[in-house]
This record gives structure tokens, sequence and C-alpha cells, in this order.
């Protein structure tokens, strides 16, 4: 990793959460050395005004917004931390906000996008409104956040990857074993197997092939084949130089919940999860995503398909 981008809410006071993401990057600077970018995004949306401005108007608001920025980064000592940025997006809708910031990400050539959620609940839930949440869903960059359930980290020297063993999960485990490298970090690479609808437990058999067969002998096959699936894919992370273990879990019930429990039990740095995950997956979807970001017990970082990345950077490069 080169450059971060850190999303900074200038709304709210420093607090706890502040403190959080600032340990984050402090261990993610301390291991690879990367550049901080400080950056705030000036919109009607963030200052909860319900009518557009022109850009001429939030000039006024500016130098205010630059000022609460350089006082938020003043007693934080982070090497390798450029000067504070203010966007200015008049537009009054979070979606022109976090697409005002994932297009300044792209420019910069940011590996990582990091900001702290507040993860609140009812009707100002994450995932339904607020920033963090369009953020997740629109940006091309991958995101890193940090909840209010996260624990301080002294380092990233874990990371967690849920798959469901889907061609676009492959894509981002490769892009994982590269990250890790940089890291030093050891891989917990983890599936869970969902069990079969109870009423064909409670049969017995399942048809399959045309054919009724024992239910418990499909299963078994079925957990077999994702073992082997799974260690291959452990085999050839570990040949790239990096420690992977491969947890298979078929014990059913709420991935989310599985997720945070060996997150929690192995003590993890960082849950690597896809924004979005295969097709037809029965094991990762957009919601267990989500689920895992508004309680994890350390940072979340959410990853959008990678080729996706590079082709927003080549629409870029080519509107220069």
């Amino acid at each position: 990793m080169r450059k971060i981008i850190w999303a900074i809410d200038a709304v709210h006071e420093p607090g706890e959460l502040h403190e959080q993401t600032v340990h984050a990057l402090e261990a993610l600077s301390r291991v690879t050395g990367t550049r901080i970018i400080p950056v705030y995004v000036l919109s009607p949306a963030q200052l909860d005004l319900s009518v557009e401005f022109s850009g001429s108007w939030l000039e006024h608001y500016k130098p205010a917004a630059q000022k609460v920025l350089e006082s938020y980064i003043k007693s934080v000592r982070l090497k390798n931390l450029d000067a504070p940025t203010v966007i200015i997006q008049n537009r009054p809708s979070l979606r022109h906000a976090v697409e005002a910031l994932d297009r300044f990400a792209v420019a910069a050539e940011a590996e990582l996008i990091v900001l702290g959620t507040h993860g609140r609940k009812g009707a100002w839930r994450l995932l339904l409104g607020s920033f963090a949440e369009t953020l997740l869903l629109r940006s091309t960059v991958p995101v890193l956040t940090i909840g209010p359930h996260s624990k301080p980290i002294a380092d990233f020297n874990g990371i967690l990857f849920p798959t469901d063993f889907s061609r676009t999960s492959k894509n981002m485990f490769k892009y994982i074993v590269e990250v890790a490298k940089d890291l030093k970090a050891k891989i917990t690479l983890y599936h869970s197997v969902p069990n079969l609808i109870e009423p064909i437990f409670q049969s017995g058999v399942y048809l399959f092939g045309g054919a009724w067969i024992p239910v418990r002998n499909y299963f078994d096959e079925e957990v077999d084949q994702r073992k082997k699936h799974g260690d291959a894919w452990a085999k050839w992370a570990t040949k790239q130089g990096v420690s992977t273990e491969f947890i298979l879990d078929d014990r059913g019930g709420s991935i989310s919940e599985r997720i945070l429990e060996v997150a929690a039990r192995d003590e993890i740095g960082v849950i690597a999860m896809a924004s979005r995950s295969g097709p037809v997956s029965s094991a990762m979807i957009g919601s267990v995503t989500r689920q895992v970001v508004r309680t994890a017990p350390c940072p979340v970082w959410v990853l959008h398909n990678v080729p996706t990345v590079k082709s927003a950077r080549e629409k870029i490069r080519k509107a220069a």
C-alpha cells in the first residue's frame, strides 16, 4: 500500500471511535510506510441541508472545515501524514458526496479508504442512509471500517477472509494474499457450509440426479468437496509466502455470528469481506457483510471487484 485516504467526519466531535481509527492507521503506516491523506467531503448532505448549494456558497464553509480538519489531526502522531484536504460537493445527496470521495481516491491512486462508523441502529442504522453505508455500497476503492465495537489493535498480523469460493471471491483472495505479504500477516480462510432445509433432514432423503439418496451422504460429500477446495486455496497461498489456515464450519446457523465468533476467538486483526459475492451464493451475501460491519470486534476491510478499481483508474487517466 502506497496511499490511504482517511475519511474524516468533521461534523461529530472526536471521541473513542476517532482514537480507534487512529490506532488502525498507525498499525498500517508502521508496517507499510504508506502515505495517509486526511479528507473531508463538504456537501449539503454532510451539513444536513436539503437544498442544493452552488460551489461558491460552499466555499464560505471551506475555511471552517479546513480548521476543523487541522484541529483533528494536530495531536495525531502518524508518520507520512499529508496535509488535510477538503473536497467540495454541492449536490444535496450522500451518493454524490461518496462519489466525490471515490473519484478523489481513484485519482490519487489510493489503495484504501479508512473511516470510522457509528453503527447506529433503528432509523439511523448502518447501511440505511449513512455516509459509511453509501460508501461501502458504491466505492470502487476498498474500504476499511472501524466500528463502535472494534477494540484497539496493535497490528494487522491476522486477516480473516470468509469465502463462498465464487470467481469474485477467488480474485479477491489473490489480492488479499498480495496485501498480506506487505503486512506480514497470516490469513485465516473461512467457509461456512449451510445446512440443508430442515424438512429434508427430517425426511432423511434427497432427490439427486433423478434418484433418492440418503441426505447425510449428500451433505458429507458436499462438505468433503468444499474442504478440498479450501485446502487447495490455502496451499496455494502458503506457496506464495503467506501462512494460511483453512477453517470449514458445517454447524449451520447465522453465518455472520460464526464469522464474529472466529474473529473474537482468534483475536483477528482485520476481517476482509466482499461487498458482493457470487451470483448463486448460499454462504456469503451482502447482508452478511453488513451485519459483520455493524458489530465486528476489529476493523472490517470491505473489498469490491478488483478489476473495477483498475477500470476506474484508467477512465481517470484518459479523462486527464
